[in-house]
């Protein structure tokens, strides 16, 4: 079978499949029909047939961040149109992989890279996980998993310079956060350093070169009869990059500064504002939180100091207290007057009592 679908693959390039009928949107109309109900098996063919695997991988088929998601039939693209887009000067074919579409639209990890032009290929099926495993180059170019920590983008001798300069400046500065991290009970942290892929976000938290995504994270841990004590070692891989340019970072740096030796303990404002930044970098990345209980609480604390609640504010049941007191009003009149049936019994013999003492005229 997947012979047979390699060799439609021969026969498009001799004039025969879609890409010949470009001025006719029904072959592609056609194709992406084929593709919805077995993409999935010429992804099994990638990954199991390895003589046939560079064919079946131009029958691939994705959405990227250069597809008009508008046109349902044009709302796909292949390796090959990927390759001929490229602008001068990229080295790598840049992938994220998600649950969803709109999850990978919105994730942090490819800002700059979208920024700068380069086209990000989204893939939203469990399966691609797998796939890109044993797809590793297209055209004598390698994949690049944009959720990596290895990120390379394709700066300009100056901006390595400048960024190699960044780096020295905060490098202090990364060195606490990570200690805080430690010592908040973080331990899967593997290091924290100064991003070079974020433009408006904070902060993410990405995957180290040989570690599992978060989207392989899940598949782990949905899998019943996995190894979960062999999958930990992968699990724990994680690094926190930070954008140096967003206020909020600027701002725990300030903080840091001011506090000097008082940052390095517990509870100050500028621990607590890190560790709440990673935790939160976590979820916004994908990841599970490891504690979900002591960043809740790290939040509600957060909330409350918004809000202006005092920190040794009780929890008073008022509703309660009042409902109590008019509950134990109406008892009294009930034992004092009766149940309405009893007094309505004792009116109608008033009332009967009344009439027979009336003399007749």
């Amino acid at each position: 079978m997947m012979k047979k679908m390699a060799d439609a693959e021969k026969k498009a390039g001799e004039g025969e499949g879609e890409d010949e009928a470009a001025d006719s949107p029904k072959p592609a109309g056609e194709y992406t029909e084929f593709w919805k109900v077995y993409g999935p098996y010429l992804k099994m063919g990638v990954i199991e047939d390895q003589p046939n695997r560079i064919r079946l991988s131009k029958l691939i088929r994705f959405k990227s961040s250069h597809v008009d998601y508008r046109d349902e039939d044009d709302a796909y693209t292949d390796f090959e149109s990927y390759v001929s887009r490229m602008p001068s000067g990229q080295k790598k074919l840049y992938y994220l992989i998600g649950s969803s579409l709109e999850e990978v639209k919105a994730s942090p990890f490819a800002e700059r890279l979208i920024k700068r032009g380069h086209e990000v290929i989204y893939f939203t099926e469990p399966l691609d996980e797998y796939l890109m495993q044993y797809l590793v180059e297209f055209s004598d170019v390698k994949f690049q998993n944009a959720a990596k920590e290895d990120l390379t983008v394709d700066d300009t001798d100056d901006e390595k310079r400048k960024q190699k300069q960044v780096r020295q400046h905060h490098r202090p500065f990364v060195k606490w956060w990570k200690e805080t991290l430690v010592k908040a009970g973080h331990v899967d942290v593997d290091s924290v350093k100064v991003s070079n892929r974020l433009v408006d976000s904070p902060c993410v938290v990405v995957s180290s070169k040989y570690g599992y995504t978060a989207n392989m994270e899940k598949i782990v841990r949905a899998q019943a009869m996995a190894d979960q004590n062999a999958a930990r070692m992968y699990l724990g891989k994680k690094v926190l990059e930070v954008n140096p340019n967003h206020p909020s970072i600027k701002r725990i740096r300030e903080l840091w500064v001011e506090e000097g030796e008082e940052a390095a303990g517990a509870g100050t404002p500028a621990s607590e504002a890190a560790v709440l930044m990673f935790q939160t970098s976590l979820l916004e990345s994908g990841f599970e939180p490891a504690e979900p209980r002591s960043y809740a609480a790290l939040v509600y604390k957060v909330l409350n100091d918004r809000l202006g609640v005092s920190e040794d504010a009780k929890v008073v049941d008022d509703f309660v207290y009042r409902r109590r007191r008019r509950r134990r009003r109406r008892s009294r009149s009930t034992r004092r007057l009766g149940p309405p049936s009893r007094r309505r019994r004792r009116q109608r013999r008033s009332c009967d009592g009344a009439q027979r003492a009336v003399p007749p005229p």
